[in-house]
């Protein structure tokens, strides 16, 4: 049981993964682009996953795609 669920779990992380990277909005060898923000000390890894190393960086970013995508759906 557990066995599927993570299988369908992969599936559904590589399907996202191609759907980025064909929209062109992130690479899909996301190693090399991850090591290369931790290179410009952009991001730092956390356990498994990364976080930007400083939150002014994360809150740019937020006010950005807030910006963009939400007044964009608001028909602004």
């Amino acid at each position: 049981f557990g066995l599927l669920f993570g299988l369908i779990d992969v599936i559904n992380h590589f399907i996202l993964r191609a759907v980025l990277h064909r929209t062109g909005q992130f690479p899909f060898p996301a190693d090399k682009f991850l090591n290369y923000t931790q290179d410009l000390k952009l991001m730092r890894q956390v356990g498994g996953g990364m976080m930007f190393k400083h939150r002014y960086i994360q809150d740019y970013f937020a006010a950005e795609y807030e910006k963009h995508y939400l007044a964009r759906d608001r028909g602004e």
